[in-house]
């Protein structure tokens, strides 16, 4: 038997290449059962002038969103940069919200209507998973 450890991007990245391996870890960690994981974009563009963000694994499943992130070495802004990761990936779900009727009040008219908008009742939780390779971090952040 091989002992291949996941903080080698080669198997981390065969781990969660495979859906079914990548669930069964989901699984396992979290102590949950899942149905069933479909895979997401990695690679999101935020705006023109922002740096695109790149997930190492990102998935949906159960009605939860899912990101998995291995961080090799200690660098000053990483515990920002994992807030900001699990921040996008609870936003990106504003792409599939369903639209909701509302009563609204129209400012100029003063007359309420009828108004579609994103139902933010439906935003599922997103659990971000860190995997810190380096054990230097600091706990003061």
């Amino acid at each position: 038997m091989e002992i291949l450890p996941l903080n080698y991007d080669k198997y981390f990245k065969k781990v969660f290449s495979d859906t079914e391996i990548a669930k069964k870890f989901l699984e396992d960690f979290l102590d949950i059962k899942i149905e069933e994981i479909k895979l997401l974009e990695k690679d999101i563009n935020l705006t023109n002038k922002a740096r695109e963000i790149r997930f190492d694994f990102r998935c949906k499943g159960d009605d939860k969103h899912f990101i998995v992130e291995m961080q090799q070495a200690y660098k000053h802004d990483v515990v920002k940069r994992f807030y900001l990761y699990h921040s996008t990936n609870t936003s990106l779900q504003l792409e599939n919200l369903p639209l909701a009727e509302r009563t609204v009040l129209n400012r100029k008219t003063q007359k309420y209507q009828i108004k579609k908008m994103r139902d933010y009742s439906k935003v599922t939780p997103s659990i971000s998973i860190i995997w810190f390779v380096d054990d230097s971090f600091s706990s003061d952040e």
